[in-house]
């Protein structure tokens, strides 16, 4: 099983306990939230030191942080090696779940973590959750460009561009967000060119990003509409 056939069976595991799910933030697999906690999932396909270590990492900016596997065979699963790792993780406070098809077992609760919290970092993470506005991601998929709430905000822009230059005051009136100057300033993604002063059009890469993203606008713009016939 692969670290991106996991993730979906996860996601419905933690959907039923009433957490929203995101995939692929702040280099977290899954990231999950239920009021103000914060839960984390890091996927692997074998029971390693480097998913116990990732788990560490992940409990300085999140409540309870988890780590998933593959369901072992029973031969793996009642080996010395498999129950010695258990009692490591365990010991650490971080939970362990097993992955069987469309099945998650769980093995160990994870504690809320104490020590060393990065308040900074989960208060970013927290931020980046809330901002998006698809769920595109899946997590576990490696080499795969992630829709950070940062690209869906690009994405609306060249999709508002896509007809011919617009002015700075048009996208700022139009978006009502501050970093719609920033994102054409910077122009990380090489998306928009300076027709002029105040003046941006969409470049090449920006025509071929609409294309490319094409069902992550259409999703953004779904939502829009459905919140707007729920306040209709």
């Amino acid at each position: 099983m692969l670290e991106k056939e996991m993730f979906f069976p996860l996601k419905t595991y933690l959907e039923k306990q009433g957490f929203t799910v995101q995939a692929e933030i702040e280099h977290a697999d899954i990231v999950a939230m239920k009021n103000d906690e914060i839960l984390i999932v890091e996927m692997k396909t074998a029971f390693s030191t480097k998913l116990i270590v990732q788990g560490i990492k992940r409990q300085s900016f999140s409540d309870y942080t988890y780590l998933a596997i593959p369901k072992p065979n029973k031969k793996n699963l009642s080996s010395l090696a498999f129950q010695e790792k258990k009692t490591i993780v365990k010991h650490l406070g971080l939970g362990l779940l097993l992955v069987d098809t469309s099945e998650v077992l769980p093995v160990l609760d994870a504690v809320p973590f104490q020590v060393r919290s990065n308040k900074r970092r989960k208060r970013h993470l927290q931020n980046e959750f809330l901002l998006r506005k698809t769920a595109s991601n899946e997590g576990g998929v490696n080499k795969t460009k992630i829709v950070t709430a940062y690209r869906e905000l690009a994405c609306l822009l060249a999709d508002y561009l896509k007809e011919g230059p617009k002015t700075t005051k048009d996208m700022k009136t139009h978006f009502q967000e501050t970093k719609v100057l920033s994102i054409l300033q910077h122009n990380f993604y090489g998306w928009f060119e300076r027709v002029s002063k105040g003046v941006y059009q969409l470049s090449g890469k920006g025509k071929q990003a609409l294309l490319d993203y094409q069902h992550v606008i259409q999703i953004i713009h779904e939502g829009e509409n459905h919140n707007e016939k729920e306040h209709t």
